[in-house]
């Protein structure tokens, strides 16, 4: 990578993370999410997943334990600046650095297949500020992680040339598939197709194999943390209370359901379809993962509850075709390609940014409710910078209202004062002027080989 690559990296990476703390919740969320948080501590005090009334955790187990580095670093700032609610703002940051870390893979694939510095920026911010992946920033959520292993383990697989970034790969595909066995097929056909092609690209087995191996190794992991923790290697928590069945009846009611999350992220149905038709070897495994993936989502009842955030890894992942589509924009069009990607783009940045706003059962980063018990008729919102309201309830992870103190989807609104309007402003500003500069640095392309 180039010095000039690497100032746009800088820039982007900056930028966007000031774009996504503009929006950030912080270390509070609904149920899951914190329980999830509350397994990473224990896991980093006690060395268990159990909750603290000590029953097992129905989640999976990979994602508290990619979170340690997290709640390591926020322990010693805790040790170090002597406060001691440090550490769970820290492990909150898991979701938007594995955005910046989905950024500055598709833009760096960008480069490699010869886009400039602009459209590369512009790759990566349909991708992370797509409904999705913004508004699983925003929350404490693992799907934008399960998204950057995903792309982590393509990467890895298409540049090994030995043993090591291939068993890397699997490593990443295994702890994907830890973080959320429910994506278990896209991963499954990932794991298979890269280590193939990783076969026929080198002609040695090992590395494949490495691949393959270092994958499966994780899912044998999964069924040891099962057998430890519910007494059975193939059953998950999720068994003991919630029925996980694939039926015709819920087909028929999620297909209008993806059709409205095809509209909130109309570039990814565009881009696979695209793919699937003309893209080469590459992008056809990923799309063929990707549509897997959501057919086999569209038969369960779990896709009706939270179909934008259950399809974010696939829609980062989607994001990997992105480049491709921009490079053969710019063959086709001639001349005509900067006004066809410039305003193409701002129409889709624009559209997903109005579909985030709208994301209402989703965590909504801003909204009108006259029934709120304790803001009536105020606009709430519900950001890191806001003040506190004076109840807190479960620690550091959920403001909830005290008329229903046990709910599990009551997020922490307060009334959007000036000083949040202002502090918002000026951070969304300063991340577009840092991701306009990055779309304008100089340098010169590679190509794949």
């Amino acid at each position: 990578m180039s010095g000039s690559d690497r100032r746009m990296q800088l820039l982007m990476t900056a930028g966007l993370l000031l774009v996504m703390l503009a929006w950030w919740c912080g270390p509070q969320s609904y149920g899951d999410l914190r329980e999830y948080a509350q397994m990473c501590d224990n896991l980093w005090l006690h060395g268990t997943f159990a909750n603290l009334d000590g029953q097992q955790s129905r989640l999976c187990w990979g994602f508290p334990c990619l979170m340690l580095p997290f709640r390591a670093l926020g322990a010693l700032l805790e040790t170090c600046i002597g406060r001691n609610d440090l550490a769970h703002w820290v492990t909150a940051l898991a979701a938007p650095v594995a955005c910046l870390v989905v950024a500055a893979l598709i833009a760096r694939h960008a480069r490699r297949v010869g886009l400039r510095p602009a459209d590369a920026v512009l790759a990566a911010l349909l991708t992370v500020l797509a409904a999705g992946a913004l508004s699983c920033s925003r929350m404490f959520c693992l799907e934008p992680v399960v998204g950057a292993l995903l792309i982590s383990a393509v990467v890895l697989a298409e540049e090994t040339r030995g043993i090591g970034k291939a068993a890397a790969a699997g490593v990443c595909l295994g702890a994907a598939f830890a973080c959320h066995y429910a994506n278990g097929a896209c991963i499954a056909v990932l794991a298979v197709g890269l280590a193939w092609r990783i076969l026929q690209r080198l002609g040695n087995v090992m590395p494949a194999l490495a691949l393959a191996l270092t994958a499966l190794a994780w899912v044998g992991l999964t069924a040891l943390s099962n057998e430890a923790r519910y007494g059975q290697m193939f059953t998950s928590g999720y068994n003991r209370s919630e029925t996980v069945a694939m039926t015709a009846h819920e087909l028929a009611v999620n297909i209008p359901i993806l059709g409205i999350v095809f509209l909130m992220v109309p570039w990814f149905p565009a881009v696979l379809a695209w793919v699937l038709a003309r893209g080469a070897a590459l992008p056809r495994l990923l799309a063929t993962a990707i549509v897997l993936q959501i057919f086999c989502w569209l038969w369960t009842w779990q896709f009706t509850h939270f179909p934008l955030r259950y399809l974010t890894p696939m829609i980062i992942l989607g994001g990997f075709f992105v480049p491709d589509c921009l490079a053969t924009i710019r063959a086709q069009f001639g001349r005509w390609s900067d006004f066809v990607i410039s305003r193409g783009s701002a129409a889709l940045l624009a559209w997903g940014f109005v579909a985030f706003l709208s994301t209402g059962g989703f965590c909504r980063p801003i909204l009108y409710d006259a029934q709120h018990p304790l803001f009536p008729g105020q606009a709430l919102a519900a950001m890191w910078y806001q003040p506190r309201a004076p109840y807190q309830y479960k620690g550091h992870y959920v403001w909830s209202a005290p008329n229903n103190p046990e709910s599990e989807t009551l997020y922490p609104e307060r009334p959007l004062t000036g000083w949040s309007i202002v502090t918002g402003a000026l951070l969304m500003a300063c991340g577009a002027v840092l991701l306009g500069i990055a779309s304008r640095s100089q340098g010169h392309s590679t190509r794949y080989a």
